[in-house]
């Protein structure tokens, strides 16, 4: 992820949440996941940086 904004050249607040609590509470179910402005998108893979950076410019869908 870090690498994808990196590139892109923006400013982004990256959390990681661990807590099983909290990942149940949002709806994720499998790890790896993404959720970009609250909304996940990406649940149980590990995306390519060109795909991150398209997901975070809003130029895809889910990937899931």
């Amino acid at each position: 992820m870090q690498q994808a904004i990196t590139e892109l050249g923006i400013e982004a607040v990256v959390t990681k949440v661990s807590d099983i609590a909290e990942m149940e509470r949002r709806g994720i179910k499998s790890v790896p996941a993404l959720a970009i402005d609250g909304e996940i998108r990406i649940i149980g893979l590990v995306p390519r940086v060109s795909d991150l950076k398209e997901l975070i410019m809003g130029r895809t869908g889910p990937f899931d």
